[in-house]
């Protein structure tokens, strides 16, 4: 969603965007007549997306999801961990560097409580 929000995508790139949220505008407009049909997006900026889209039927209904609690982050850089370490054993390289397991004397809980952590999501401890 924040793509077709923001302004900085030029002349040319501004109108292509405007293209593509006046068609998704028309394509929700009665949406929520269709049985089983279900559009999502996401956002980590709701002030910046256009009323237009917000109004009901259309992204009618909103969800905040909060940043993760305290005990949350401990949880997800934990299970980061051992997808990492996972994805190490198996030798997979998705990125430009080998993955290597985190060292046993990494303290994840003392990470995720530290006060540097404190508004993060979930992606933000994932880039960690």
């Amino acid at each position: 969603m924040d793509a077709m929000t923001t302004t900085e995508h030029g002349t040319e790139g501004g109108r292509v965007i405007d293209g593509i949220r006046k068609q998704l505008q028309i394509e929700l407009d009665g949406a929520e007549q269709r049985k089983g049909v279900f559009v999502i997006g996401a956002t980590n900026r709701p002030e910046v997306i256009d009323g237009a889209l917000l109004r009901p039927g259309r992204f009618g209904n909103h969800i905040y999801i909060p940043v993760p609690s305290l005990d949350g982050r401990v949880s997800i850089l934990k299970a980061l961990a051992m997808h990492k370490e996972a994805l190490a054993r198996r030798n997979e390289n998705r990125a430009r560097f080998k993955l290597m397991p985190i060292d046993a004397s990494v303290d994840l809980s003392s990470i995720a409580r530290s006060k540097a952590c404190e508004n993060f999501s979930g992606a933000d401890l994932a880039a960690l």
